[in-house]
């Protein structure tokens, strides 16, 4: 049972380590598409300056313009003051000195994934820690139950003793020979009430581990299904922004953009374009973020 217990505090330590890490993978994005954005602001906000000294666009447009790349700074500002402790908190997890830098994360492909639900729930059963080691109590508590049982019945204690006698002072063949002596002792058990309060005792704990199995066997079930399903949507979820979300809304920047340039659209169109843009490309990062720690987590499970 120990064994298991450490087992299972071994894998939470994978499981925390992977949810840091993909944690800091998003930042990271979020960092520099934040950045990316910023630029394109400021590019924008060139344009709108130029239209404004040409007297084709209002001052207002360059206000906007300069508060929108205010926020992106206060953006970056959170998002590396976020990463600093998600780096922290990582070199905590790996027991590193405080203040060891941690490089930029690697990209992150989104796992591959084609395990069935009912595939899941034996290897659940097969492998779960927590499981295994309330399975283990219960033998434990079937062992108990017996030894309690056998209280009932009398104890046989048999014995030699060898005594040394020593040198001989009388004149017998024998004198001075060392003496053997058997035993025989029974002990006869008669509180029965006491034996009877000591079996139902080990009864009730037996059944106390039945219980506290099946309540866990309860609770990686709905774990397994309940990951599953997280597993299968967010997959569902990537795959609509890749092929149809992060597409649309660049292009929809994109004919924004000209227009504002071009003077064919205002420009809150052009920033509610971007603004689109920004938030469609951090969904995109973080749903590839909630899956793999999905998939860490069922790992775990």
């Amino acid at each position: 049972m120990l064994k298991e217990r450490y087992e299972a505090t071994r894998r939470e330590v994978i499981k925390n380590i992977e949810f840091v890490y993909y944690d800091i993978f998003w930042v990271d994005k979020a960092i520099k598409i934040t950045e990316e954005e910023k630029t394109i602001i400021e590019s924008l906000e060139k344009v709108a300056q130029r239209k404004y000294e040409s007297n084709l666009t209002p001052q207002q447009d360059v206000i906007k313009a300069q508060v929108e790349l205010s926020k992106l700074i206060d953006k970056l500002f959170l998002l590396r003051q976020n990463r600093k402790s998600l780096a922290a908190k990582m070199n905590s997890l790996l027991n590193r000195p405080k203040g060891t830098e941690l490089s930029a994360t690697t990209e992150v492909e989104p796992a591959e994934f084609k395990y069935g639900l009912e595939d899941l729930h034996e290897i659940a059963a097969e492998s779960r820690q927590e499981l295994l080691a309330a399975s283990l109590d219960i033998e434990r508590a079937k062992y108990e139950k017996s030894l309690a049982r056998l209280d009932y019945l009398p104890d046989f204690t048999f014995g030699v003793d060898y005594i040394e006698i020593g040198s001989g002072q009388t004149t017998q063949p024998n004198d001075g020979d060392d003496a053997w002596m058997g035993k025989v002792a029974i002990n006869v058990p008669i509180w029965f009430g006491k034996l009877n309060a000591q079996v139902k005792e080990k009864k009730a704990r037996l059944e106390s581990s039945k219980k506290n199995y099946e309540n866990i066997e309860n609770s990686v079930d709905y774990e397994v299904e309940d990951l599953y399903f997280k597993i299968t949507t967010y997959k569902d979820i990537i795959s609509l922004y890749k092929t149809a979300l992060v597409p649309q809304t660049e292009q929809a920047f994109e004919a924004a953009r000209i227009g504002y340039e071009t003077g064919k659209v205002d420009f809150l169109n052009w920033l509610d374009a971007e603004r689109v843009l920004l938030q469609t490309r951090l969904a995109y990062y973080k749903a590839i973020v909630d899956y793999q720690k999905s998939i860490a987590y069922l790992e775990r499970v």
